[in-house]
């Protein structure tokens, strides 16, 4: 059952001289891994852990500063680190992620569509609702509502029907996403 996930916002861009602190860079990365994750895409994914990898290679190298060894190593690995996550992010940037956000239509109908006709012919009208993340179209779902006895209440009156039944559809699609945010559209 999907809930509201909001993507984490895109990482700052780094300076082009040099690596932020270890801590804001491996931050930066493991944003970039969260929102492949999110969007589902293993190059993403894939390219992320690779940058993370190859930075922890570069403080690695880094920190021992009294060999020059280990310095012109770290010297040779600091653009690669630059250019993986300047890959990584821009491609992080063009991901289609969740954004926590809902729509709810009306999928099916069924026939009679409404209360009073329905119980006339002696059925139960029934409407099918489809939700999805905005951002993410993947991150759906469908549920029943069937029109109860409440309906009676609005003595035919489709119009009124059909806000009552889109209200109770807004309503049930914020219970099962978890998400305040919510519209139904046609």
């Amino acid at each position: 059952m999907p809930t509201a996930v909001k993507a984490p916002e895109l990482p700052k861009k780094w300076s082009s001289s040099s690596i932020p602190s270890e801590h804001e860079a491996k931050q930066s990365i493991k944003i970039l891994q969260a929102r492949a994750k999110l969007a589902g895409d293993s190059q993403a994914r894939k390219l992320a852990d690779l940058t993370l990898q190859k930075l922890g290679n570069f403080l690695l190298f880094e920190a021992k500063k009294g060999d020059q060894n280990k310095q012109k190593q770290a010297d040779e690995i600091k653009p690669l680190v630059m250019k993986l996550f300047e890959k990584a992010h821009e491609l992080s940037a063009r991901l289609k992620l969740p954004t926590g956000s809902f729509v709810v239509r009306v999928a099916k109908q069924s026939k009679p569509k409404f209360y009073h006709n329905a119980s006339s012919a002696g059925k139960k009208a029934v409407w099918t609702f489809k939700y999805e993340d905005v951002g993410l179209p993947s991150v759906n779902g469908t549920f029943d509502i069937t029109m109860d006895r409440s309906y009676a209440s609005l003595k035919g009156d489709e119009n009124k029907q059909a806000k009552k039944i889109g209200d109770e559809a807004v309503a049930e699609t914020k219970k099962i996403t978890k998400s305040k945010d919510v519209k139904l559209v046609k």
